[in-house]
């Protein structure tokens, strides 16, 4: 009877091959012999699973394996040893499913109502001090993972503590409570309960709330979930999980993976429904104790409800729910909660966010473009180089200074014609100067866009689609030979990624934004460049756009320039509704992003232009003032607070706002067409000049030719000028009344036959209803008309 195997001592690594014998005297001998013979009785034997190979164990702590499992049982049996349960049961299929069922109940019976009730007894078992410990230690891993520092100053800080010592239950049973404030863009609007009476409010739920008393409707929740000790039993189960792993599996690894993710559950807030609700409990049972309106939690609930569902969907239809799926959350519905807070006969408030002006503006100041062109024009190039060099040397020294470099490259992307031959003369001055080519670029860039004309694709023709791409070329030009010079000049690959992208060039786009955050993972301009061309208007979508928000979430802790672009996904949402003239979903969207993104000026912008669609004017003033305290450089945002003051009859100031705006934006069409209007009654040949400024890229403009027209005409006293104008105005609109009846008049001043078509022009259009036609104007021209084909052009 022999038996072979692998035979081990020990004490080295080193395997023998060998053959085992079993005499009739039950002694057990090998070959080659590593071991002197011994009774077969002596050894243990494991026991038989499937084909794994099986092992006997020597006295002398030696093993062998092998896998001659029927000689094996045949000498086992021989020698009366004791019967192998454990393959006896594994080899009958009944035993096997029957351990199966066992199994699984015990597992779903330990976990479901055996550690829970465990984890309950335990909680209120623990003294204090070990919550304490627990949740001072989830919180430095919070810190770690998640949270930044809080953006709260210390006053308001102190009035929300002073808030929330009057929310303390009488009875603290040894807890000590604590609010910690913390900022986290990777979370967003939230609140955790930490055992030991920690609770953290991150600085977004507090700008999403409207007022103090929602805040406290959330800390009451919150300090439901530590009376009932939620977080503390939540890591007593998630311990219990980790010793039924070890029990079921022998795998201790597993557990302590568990144990060391705790602070991820927590931060997660993976409560269970009977948590939640017991929490909701308590903060509306104090809520009716303490005079509070329990709306204030059904309110900042349905506001965070928005934030976390607004803009997410491709359309503006309502998600439809599934009951089920209601059921199997770890949450409660939001729809029921909410219901339970809500008083008889409540009634919504549907009217718009107010905004308020900004007190504290946390941004760098920026370079004066003013000035900087003046260097241009002036041809001081040296200190332009110096200025501009510098401004990129403190960017690649140090993350946050990014927007100052965009900022003052931005001054040269206008399109004053008289720049041309000064960026030429620096580039001589300066032949390998990444500042000067950098900032012709520019120059480039935003000439192409003027080119191509405001209108939408369907109504731009090829001439003008050529004329910008013929300037992007230039622009290209000018990006690479800068890149050439300094390859980290993420503001140059902004640009090249914008050109690419209005190319339809996914490639290069991709291409350029891979190169650019290669350089700079933490590029504020090129996170935010790439995110406007991830809009659906570009082929984009929203899910695209929230996976790189998320992405850059990653990088605030080293740039907090990129804060805004965190609020972007309701930006885009809400530029899409504004498209389509729904204004007041418009403020909602962009009342989130800027509660999301702290302190964009294009945010506040947007919603001041949908404020003032609404005829809130006032409402709009507000928000373009706030945007030009964040950029006082914009021109637009001057152009469009300048809009607000005139609703408002403020001319005086609206002037002062146009004349800003032109000069930030020389050559603006829509700047200077308006301060020409707004100056038209105060000073007409300044107007003349706005006007002009206006013409000088829109020449086929009707209603700017005959501004032009009527100021030489009515103000200026040049009839024969005016004349020139208004007859480009009606070649462009032939159907105005007031173009020909205007055209008409400067001809009469000037007794030219040419009235003779104008009136008739005038008149015909005039026998159909046309709210431009007076009477008083139409028999003028009638009597015009007739007189002067009697006795003048006959």
């Amino acid at each position: 009877m022999v038996l072979t195997g692998r035979y081990f001592d020990g004490k080295t690594s080193h395997c023998h091959h060998v053959t085992l014998k079993l005499d009739d005297e039950g002694m057990l001998s090998v070959d080659p012999e590593v071991f002197a013979p011994l009774p077969f009785k002596d050894i243990k034997v494991s026991s038989r699973i499937g084909n794994v190979s099986r092992t006997l164990q020597f006295p002398s702590g030696a093993i062998l394996e092998t896998d001659d499992h029927e000689r094996l049982d045949a000498w086992l049996q021989a020698g009366r040893r004791h019967r192998d349960w454990a393959h006896a049961l594994e080899s009958r299929f009944g035993y096997a499913i029957g351990a199966l069922v066992f199994l699984v109940g015990f597992v779903l019976v330990g976990a479901v109502w055996g550690i829970p009730w465990i984890s309950n007894a335990i909680a209120y078992m623990l003294p204090a001090r070990v919550s304490t410990y627990l949740g001072q230690g989830s919180l430095e891993s919070l810190d770690k993972l998640a949270f930044d520092e809080t953006h709260l100053d210390k006053a308001r800080r102190e009035e929300l503590r002073r808030r929330f010592a009057a929310l303390l239950p009488a009875d603290r049973e040894g807890v000590n409570y604590k609010l910690e404030f913390r900022s986290s863009a990777l979370i967003g609007p939230n609140a955790f309960a930490l055992p030991g009476g920690t609770i953290v409010v991150t600085d977004e739920l507090i700008d999403l709330a409207d007022n103090n008393d929602e805040i406290a409707a959330i800390l009451l929740h919150e300090i439901g979930h530590i009376v009932h000790r939620h977080s503390l039993k939540q890591i007593i189960s998630h311990s219990g999980l980790a010793v039924l792993t070890v029990a079921l599996t022998g795998d201790a690894g597993s557990a302590g993976g568990l144990i060391l993710a705790l602070p991820n559950i927590l931060m997660e807030s993976s409560y269970s429904r009977d948590f939640e609700r017991e929490a909701d409990d308590y903060a509306l049972q104090e809520m009716k104790r303490t005079g509070l309106a329990t709306d204030h939690f059904a309110n900042i609930m349905e506001r965070l409800e928005d934030y976390a569902t607004l803009g997410v969907d491709e359309t503006d239809k309502p998600r439809s729910t599934s009951r089920w799926l209601d059921y199997v959350s770890t949450h409660p519905p939001s729809a029921d909660r909410i219901a339970r807070f809500r008083s008889p006969g409540y009634r919504p408030d549907n009217s718009l966010p107010q905004p308020r002006l900004l007190t504290e503006v946390k941004a760098a100041p920026l370079p004066d473009v003013l000035e900087l062109r003046s260097l241009l024009v002036s041809g001081n190039y040296a200190e332009l180089e110096k200025r501009l060099n510098a401004y990129q040397r403190a960017y690649e020294e140090h993350s946050g200074s990014e927007i100052t470099v965009a900022t003052a490259y931005a001054a040269f992307a206008t399109s004053d014609p008289a720049y041309l031959p000064r960026f030429s003369a620096w580039l001589k001055a300066v032949p390998d100067s990444y500042s000067a080519y950098l900032a012709r670029g520019n120059y480039f860039y935003g000439l192409a866009w003027i080119k191509r004309g405001a209108a939408s694709a369907g109504e731009t023709d090829k001439e003008q689609f050529a004329a910008m791409r013929e300037t992007q070329d230039l622009a290209m030009s000018d990006l690479n030979a800068a890149l050439a010079i300094n390859p980290k000049l993420t503001v140059a690959y902004g640009r090249l990624i914008a050109i690419a992208a209005s190319r339809n060039e996914e490639n290069q786009k991709q291409g350029y934004i891979k190169a650019a955050l290669d350089i700079d993972p933490t590029s504020a301009v090129v996170r935010g460049t790439a995110l406007q061309f991830l809009t659906p208007r570009w082929g984009g979508s929203y899910q695209k756009i929230s996976r790189f928000v998320r992405d850059t979430g990653k990088y605030l802790y080293i740039n907090p320039e990129l804060k805004p672009l965190m609020g972007f996904l309701y930006h885009a949402r809400a530029s899409s509704n504004f498209d389509g003239s729904k204004f007041d979903r418009t403020v909602r969207l962009e009342t989130i992003a800027i509660r999301t993104g702290r302190q964009s000026p294009d945010y506040f912008y947007k919603r001041g232009q949908a404020y003032f669609y609404l005829h809130e004017y006032k409402a709009a003033l507000i928000d373009y003032s706030n945007a030009i305290k964040l950029d006082s450089m914009n021109g637009d945002f001057y152009l469009w607070r300048g809009y607000a003051l005139a609703a408002l009859d403020n001319k005086e100031e609206a002037l002062r706002d146009f004349q800003t705006a032109a000069r930030l934006s020389p050559y603006d069409y829509r700047t200077n067409k308006q301060l020409g209007h707004a100056l038209l009654n105060i000073d007409p040949g300044k107007a003349q000049a706005a006007y002009l400024a206006a013409l000088y890229y829109r020449p086929d403009d009707g209603e700017l030719l005959y501004a032009l027209g009527w100021n030489l005409l009515n103000k200026l006293n040049q009839p024969r000028q005016a004349a020139g104008y208004l007859q480009q105005a009606v070649d462009q609109d032939p159907e105005n009344p007031s173009y020909w009846y205007t055209y008409a008049t400067a001809l009469y001043e000037q007794k030219e036959c040419r009235l003779l078509r104008a009136l008739d022009e005038y008149l015909a259009i005039c026998k159909s209803e046309n709210e431009l036609c007076t009477a008083k104007s139409i028999t003028w021209a009638r009597d015009t008309r007739d007189s002067e084909y009697r006795y003048h052009c006959r």
